[in-house]
């Protein structure tokens, strides 16, 4: 064989692989997934449900669909801002996100990729959107929490513990915007309860101090939103696995 022709036939070969790699590539669509603050044991959850609504809509993992987990493990922003900048230079075809404090700062890095998420409170006076009929920009999504809902965590208060005089709604700095203490001060007077707000880092230690500092005084009640609760039981988890070293 001369050797123009086996330079021709090698050339050839080798476009045989790449051209199928290409075909390969363009039948697999990229999803980016960022969360903040939830366990691990809830990750695998969500993720496997998640997953087997996606295979009967004809997006399964591996065959059709490539994903890019990234998991915080914070509802701060500048925790989860690493994670989300990583995810967008990754440039997926659409991210999904949550919780509303991830939705912000992927909407501060990307306007052109396409966001859907799960947050709790509202939306657009979160600016996630623009409003809830017609959204606008690169971001649409479900909301999983209303922040009336906390009046009826007051009334549970009460109920449980009629001598209740004080409450102290604990609010994660990244989450503070959600009106969680608006919505109580309006109903405290009617439970005859003293409202106080507390505002923290989504961090054990922070969170452990400041519960202690209100429960000095008697008749006093908390209300914690989801992600605190998440972070004070992963802090409880730590510990004990630290002492059982």
């Amino acid at each position: 064989m001369k050797r123009r022709d086996f330079i021709t036939l090698l050339g050839g070969a080798a476009a045989w692989p790449l051209a199928a790699r290409a075909q390969q590539a363009e039948r697999f669509k990229r999803l980016g997934i960022l969360r903040g603050t939830i366990t691990e044991a809830e990750v695998q959850q969500s993720n496997a449900a998640f997953l087997r609504e996606l295979a009967q809509l004809g997006w399964a993992e591996d065959r059709s669909l490539r994903i890019d987990y990234r998991l915080a493990g914070s509802n701060d922003p500048d925790v989860i801002r690493p994670h989300a900048e990583a995810l967008v230079r990754a440039a997926p075809d659409v991210i999904f996100a949550n919780p509303a404090t991830a939705v912000q700062v992927l909407q501060r890095l990307t306007r052109t990729i396409p966001i859907v998420f799960s947050q709790s409170g509202d939306p657009v006076q979160a600016g996630s959107v623009q409003s809830l009929t017609r959204p606008g920009g690169n971001i649409t999504g479900f909301v999983t929490f209303e922040p009336s809902i906390n009046t009826k965590y007051l009334q549970l208060l009460k109920d449980i513990a009629p001598n209740l005089t004080r409450v102290a709604v604990v609010q994660s700095r990244g989450s503070s915007w959600r009106g969680d203490f608006a919505v109580v001060d309006s109903v405290a007077r009617s439970f005859a309860v003293t409202p106080t707000a507390i505002v923290i880092r989504d961090d054990t230690a922070e969170i452990e101090q400041a519960i202690a500092v209100f429960a000095r005084e008697p008749n006093g009640g908390l209300i914690l939103h989801s992600p605190l609760r998440h972070e004070q039981q992963e802090g409880r988890r730590k510990r004990r696995r630290v002492r059982h070293r």
